[in-house]
């Protein structure tokens, strides 16, 4: 297990879930530069295929760090280039990908830890991908004005294709104070999926304090 600590420090722990213990911690900004950003990171996370292998993401900051002796160093990847503020990534394991979302709408590929290219299908469109769960055939990614959108894995060489997009309704009145106006304002802000094979019902979170269930099978 790891979890990122918060303002000031942003602490990343490396965990025994076993022995519920902290085996070792680190620091994931520079110390010389310390950020005022108190919403500077968005996500840690474990690679599901290398227990020793770490991903930290946020506003300008996509990195890598691994347990190794006893400690958690820097491991070499993550993107180079103009700083963008990184929402969300996700580990594809069978293919050793990650994707990485932001919040104009980029989806980017990472294969072994080192950064490929913007992918063809990303809508770049200024709406935020905050938001992304793996499944069997791809990943699903939602973010902004309610909108999930499937991507399936494909032969060709844009490697996954839009299956379709999904417009999550608030289900709630502006009366209850919890949205502004309409349903634009509405933002995924995590997924849950039914464990495979089925696959049928994701769960969502929204900005507006709801949990939704979507039947994939049958959602228009």
């Amino acid at each position: 297990l790891v979890s990122q600590g918060g303002f000031p420090e942003w602490n990343l722990v490396y965990w025994n879930v076993d022995k519920q213990k902290a085996l070792a911690m680190l620091s994931v900004t520079e110390k010389s530069l310390p950020s005022q950003d108190r919403r500077l990171l968005n996500q840690c996370s474990i690679s599901p295929k290398d227990h020793t292998l770490m991903c930290v993401s946020g506003n300008a900051t996509f990195k890598f760090f691994r347990y190794v002796d006893n400690a958690i160093r820097p491991s070499p990847g993550g993107i180079k280039g103009d700083p963008m503020n990184y929402l969300a990534h996700l580990w594809l394991p069978p293919e050793d990908r990650m994707i990485v979302s932001t919040d104009n709408g980029d989806l980017h590929l990472i294969e072994n830890c080192e950064y490929r290219y913007p992918l063809p299908l990303s809508p770049s469109d200024g709406v935020s991908i905050d938001s992304l769960v793996a499944y069997s055939k791809g990943f699903i990614c939602g973010g902004d004005m309610g909108l999930v959108t499937i991507f399936e894995r494909s032969e060709d060489k844009e490697l996954y294709r839009k299956m379709r997009t999904i417009k999550v309704e608030s289900g709630r009145k502006e009366s209850d104070g919890l949205i502004g106006a309409g349903d634009d304002s509405l933002k995924v802000l995590a997924f849950s999926l039914t464990p495979p094979p089925t696959e049928e019902y994701l769960l969502l979170m929204t900005s507006n304090k709801q949990l939704l269930v979507l039947n994939l099978n049958s959602a228009d």
